[in-house]
């Protein structure tokens, strides 16, 4: 049988964030979730030097994640919350700029799952730009921009 650890509320430890600002980093990661409609990046920071929020993790080797979300058919009809477009055009217009912006052509969504799904978009170095935003009752770090470099 295996021995378990004994804990209490006092055990919590908060997942240290990164500050926002500028990083440089590289795709470590590609996922093509189709359930979540989403494309998760998760990005390997280095050459950047500092610390998380905890003071004792290091920015480098800490990995964030960038979602790019995909149009769902319901989304076509659904109105952002600005009320100025769909958020099926909201979603391709970002898809198509992350696209035309990073060097992935042809400009597609068939292409843009392919490229994700096989890993090709791995390896190569970006800067991202991250912001905090409250999340479920906490503060997490989220993707701003994001540029291969």
């Amino acid at each position: 049988m295996t021995s378990l650890s004994d804990f209490g509320e006092s055990d919590y430890e908060a997942v240290p964030i990164i500050p926002a600002g500028t990083y440089r980093g590289s795709v470590q990661a590609t996922d093509v979730d189709e359930d979540k409609a989403q494309i998760v990046i998760a990005i390997a920071l280095n050459g950047n030097g500092g610390m998380l929020s905890d003071g004792k993790t290091l920015v480098d080797g800490s990995v964030v994640k960038h979602r790019l979300f995909l149009p769902r058919e319901e989304d076509e009809v659904t109105p952002t919350a600005s009320g100025k477009q769909t958020k099926a055009a909201w979603k391709k217009n970002t898809l198509i700029d992350f696209m035309k912006d990073n060097g992935i052509t042809p400009v597609n969504r068939d292409h843009l799952l392919e490229v994700m799904s096989t890993g090709e978009f791995c390896g190569r170095n970006v800067k991202i730009t991250t912001e905090l935003e409250p999340y479920q009752g906490q503060v997490m770090e989220r993707v701003k921009t994001f540029e291969v470099v």
